[in-house]
């Protein structure tokens, strides 16, 4: 199980098979076996030399929460809110802050509606792996994993107060924009009218001028925040109080005391009423606004999706330091080994339109390094093992906003450096044999993940006040998660002829705790099966 950024990228699977089915028919495959000599061990680290080990292997894993903040939720937790607003929509701060200074409250809070969000994530792994002893301790391999991932998002949106701005080009209409325009026009000509007079002298000396200054002033006040708030999309919100709602109606009744003052000061020509939205979002708008390629956010609206995809191949290498394992006919002993990897950038990386989309891998390269230690004495033993993974950066294109507020607007994007937190993952796994080659398993796994870095690419990408650290809020991760199964090695492997070179492993685990970030709250099953054949004596 590895990690992109915050969230892990798993080894998940659409239709997880049933641990009980898995279990028989790797019960079976391993009494058939039965009938060859068996050797004492478990699945091998290296490969004996001159054989070649052809690994064919599956691995599932499903989550629908996660861990975070000290307790489990939805694992699509931050696309929901009790009231959507700019907690979760940055750019809708602006409207919020215009629409409180109209209506005169400081603490004004904007919000469109109430989302309940979730998803379902499966991604199931074909793994195919060649591997060549080359020495009785020196081992090269290879691995190339095909990965069928599938997320399924449902966003349960209900609509509030607001609407979509009767004039935008986006999600209004003609007749909206023809009303909006009519009435910024006829607001235009009386505020020109009356800047007029006082540029001619035409109330020195009347006992109107101090209403008519203070109206003045007022009034281009008021016609400077209704055009921040109804026709500078590109800054702003697309959405409006609805004209029934009290900040629609209390907007509404501010327009018409100005005017009431302006015909008192014999200012006629401007009675049109701001257009304001009459029907409040409903599921279909909200995905129009999330999904409409010209929108404000062009992302994608909440869909499944499902996709077959490469995933990183890997290269390396394993030596054996210590061998002194099921000698001179006894059971256990001790068995050491070093492994090298490179991971190649060969993924299908998350994209960026689509907000609930998983990768089929790490963004750029990495090398892995560890020890594996197999320590036992007759049928009792364990697996130790310590693995360090170090990545590389490389060019990711974001939205940069913080992950607490999810529905970026696609003005945020940028070209970015992402430089992925290296992982530290150590793993104990005890073991009984059954039999000299037929074993039950149980064990434990912790990783650590250190925090990621965002910069821009190049200085040419940078956007103003806008900081790609955001992105790294909450990136540092640890987890522990759990297993059990089976694992079987006949003689063959490392006795040529004296049976059919196999081994045969399951395992279903789960994530039982994570801490930091955001972390899958995941169940995953492993099954491998592989072949040894001799290539040279």
């Amino acid at each position: 199980m590895t990690l992109e950024g915050s969230v892990l990228c798993p080894r998940i699977g659409t239709r997880p098979v049933p641990q009980a089915t898995v279990f028989i028919r790797v019960a079976w495959l391993l009494l058939l076996a039965q009938g060859s000599p068996l050797a004492a061990q478990l699945e091998q680290v290296g490969v004996p030399r001159g054989q070649m080990r052809v690994e064919i292997g599956g691995s599932f894993d499903n989550w629908s929460q996660r861990f975070f903040d000290g307790g489990s939720q939805d694992w699509n937790a931050d696309f929901s809110s009790d009231s959507l607003g700019s907690n979760r929509i940055p750019e809708l701060g602006t409207s919020e802050g215009v629409l409180g200074r109209l209506l005169g409250q400081s603490n004004f809070r904007l919000s469109i509606g109430s989302t309940q969000a979730t998803e379902l994530v499966n991604v199931g792994t074909l793994n195919l792996g060649l591997a060549i002893g080359l020495t009785s301790r020196l081992t090269v391999f290879g691995r190339i994993p095909m990965v069928r991932a599938r997320a399924q998002p449902r966003v349960l949106f209900k609509g509030d107060s607001v609407g979509f701005n009767p004039a935008s080009a986006v999600y209004g209409s003609s007749e909206g924009s023809l009303a909006s325009q009519s009435f910024f026009s006829t607001f235009g000509q009386a505020l020109d009218t009356l800047s007029g007079r006082f540029a001619s002298g035409y109330y020195a000396g009347r006992s109107d001028s101090t209403l008519a200054a203070q109206t003045l002033a007022s009034a281009m006040l008021l016609r400077a925040r209704l055009d921040t708030l109804t026709r500078l999309e590109s800054a702003n919100s697309p959405f409006l109080p609805l004209e029934q709602s009290a900040a629609g109606q209390h907007i509404q009744s501010t327009i018409t005391s100005l005017q009431g003052t302006l015909s008192t000061l014999q200012v006629a020509g401007f009675n049109d009423s701001l257009p304001l939205p009459t029907a409040a979002l409903d599921q279909a708008a909200f995905e129009q606004f999330l999904g409409n390629p010209g929108g404000a956010v062009a992302a994608r609206a909440p869909t499944e999706t499902l996709y077959w995809y490469l995933g990183n191949v890997e290269l390396g290498g394993s030596y054996s330091l210590i061998d002194r394992w099921d000698r001179n006919g006894g059971r256990g002993g001790l068995r050491l080994s070093a492994r090298a990897s490179l991971t190649l950038p060969t993924a299908r990386l998350d994209q960026s339109f689509d907000f609930f989309d998983v990768g089929t891998g790490d963004p750029g390269y990495s090398v892995h390094g560890g020890l594996i230690a197999d320590i036992g004495r007759n049928n009792w033993g364990a697996r130790l093992e310590g693995d360090y993974i170090m990545r590389f950066a490389s060019l990711r294109v974001r939205r940069i906003a913080l992950p607490s507020q999810p529905y970026a607007y696609a003005s945020r994007l940028a070209n970015l450096r992402l430089k992925p937190g290296d992982d530290l993952s150590l793993s104990v796994q005890p073991f009984y044999r059954l039999t000299r080659a037929f074993a039950l398993t149980a064990g434990g796994n912790y990783t650590r993940r250190g925090a990621s870095s965002y910069s821009y690419y190049r200085a040419e990408d940078s956007i103003d006040h806008l900081d790609p650290a955001e992105l790294a809020v909450d990136s540092k991760l640890s987890w522990i998660s759990v297993n059990g199964g089976v694992t079987y090695t006949s003689r063959g492997v490392l006795q040529p002829g004296r049976g059919v070179p196999i081994e045969a492993s399951w395992h279903y685990g789960q994530t039982v705790s994570g801490s930091g970030g955001r972390v899958p709250k995941s169940q995953f099953t492993d099954l491998t099966f592989r072949l040894y054949f001799s290539l040279w004596h």
